[in-house]
């Protein structure tokens, strides 16, 4: 119990920090910079996806990055919207009901 509470304590303690020396240029190009990355992964799903089905890749190189990029912001609001409806799915359902 005592490395959790250290855990968050300290974790609070430097996201408070941050949040009041960070500029939002560094958090724009933070978050760009983080898309830009994961969507390579994606990319790489997708090249191992043409090799085992023996497809050779015929779109230039910025139609399979932006494909990629696309597909990563896709499965991200897929993941944050799962997240939202298993942590406030009941909440979620009585406002559906009651209107």
């Amino acid at each position: 119990m005592f490395g959790v509470n250290y855990f968050f304590s300290s974790a609070s303690v430097l996201i408070v920090a941050h949040q009041q020396n960070a500029s939002r240029g560094k958090i724009s190009i933070g978050l760009l910079f983080t898309l830009w990355a994961a969507s390579y992964g994606m990319g790489a799903i997708s090249e191992t996806l043409n090799v085992a089905y023996g497809v050779k890749e015929t779109r230039p190189w910025w139609r399979v990055r932006l494909s990629a990029v696309g597909l990563t912001i896709a499965l991200a609001a897929f993941i944050i919207s799962a997240l939202a409806l298993v942590l406030y799915g009941g909440e979620i359902g009585e406002v559906i009901t009651t209107v």
